[in-house]
């Protein structure tokens, strides 16, 4: 997650002043959320936390290895969020966290009223293709964050550490529009892993892309597999999946070119093989999405 230089400065002036080096805590309080920032400057291990409300974590800087009940324990990194339920306990191991290098968090609670009315206006305003409803799943508690879920939770924490005019109720639109991006990116995730997505619409349009990923893909083609018109095929997908057609034509690239990369090593021909027209825009799509070059992800992935 990108944040400004003042971002920084206003997180390390709120740290100046810790009580303790493991999980320091600053806590911004609303009517139906509460901000929690945390902050570790020490390696150490087995950190248990709970909280009395549904729960979003979302990583700033730094790495945490997080233990959910019998779950093997796995990183979370920036760019990632967790939810969990109320009351569901967490164990943190800090195994980078130093002076120079904090780890820092955002552990943002949400009352069950305000999940609720968020949940039911969903399913009043926005019908999903296949039927099913909108609610938040707590099974599938681990998100790869997009660039609009990234930039609400910046805009949220501006919210709450500033004094914004308005700040009641644009705090209550971002936090309502914070649940509903999470449910999207819980459906697009769910969509992309199921072992059978042609059961869904939308899964029937994401056959399509991977069985002609090399090929040039038209948004027209993928309306016609979804059997809806191009505005409704925008419009819908935009509404459920919570990112365009050509962004999701480009995880899908992305994913494919990674598989051939860890197979070959060469840039270029992943780039091709998986449908990129170029290596400048392959380079910029690749940096967007894993926050780093190719080159270094291969050498991260030797």
């Amino acid at each position: 997650m990108n944040y400004s230089v003042q971002h920084e400065t206003r997180l390390r002036h709120l740290f100046d002043h810790r009580d303790t080096l493991v999980e320091s805590r600053k806590v911004f309080a609303f009517d139906t959320a509460e901000l929690n920032l945390f902050e570790t400057v020490q390696r150490s291990e087995q950190f248990a936390l709970r909280f009395p409300d549904p729960v979003i974590a979302i990583m700033l800087k730094g790495k945490k290895v997080m233990h959910l009940g019998q779950e093997q324990g796995f990183d979370f990194l920036p760019g990632q969020s967790v939810i969990l339920n109320s009351h569901e306990r967490m164990v943190i191991d800090f195994p980078e966290a130093e002076e120079a290098n904090p780890t820092r968090c955002i552990a943002l609670t949400l009352s069950s009223d305000l999940i609720q009315r968020t949940v039911e206006r969903a399913n009043d305003q926005f019908t999903r293709l296949d039927g099913a409803s909108w609610s938040l799943d707590y099974c599938n508690y681990f998100l790869s964050n997009d660039d609009n879920l990234d930039a609400l939770v910046r805009r949220l924490m501006y919210l709450y550490m500033e004094d914004v005019y308005g700040k009641k109720v644009l705090t209550q639109h971002g936090l309502e529009e914070l649940v509903l991006r999470i449910m999207q990116t819980q459906a697009r995730q769910m969509l992309l892993t199921t072992d059978s997505p042609n059961r869904h619409r939308l899964g029937e349009v994401l056959q399509f892309i991977r069985r002609n990923i090399s090929e040039n893909l038209s948004i027209d083609d993928l309306a016609r597999r979804s059997y809806l018109s191009r505005p409704q095929f925008f419009r819908v997908f935009k509404q459920e999946m919570g990112i365009t057609p050509v962004e999701l034509v480009n995880k899908e690239r992305l994913r494919y070119a990674k598989r051939i990369l860890l197979e070959s090593r060469d840039i270029s021909q992943a780039c091709f093989a998986a449908g990129f027209n170029s290596l400048s825009y392959f380079h910029r799509i690749f940096k967007k999405e894993e926050r780093k070059t190719p080159m270094i992800w291969l050498e991260e992935n030797r």
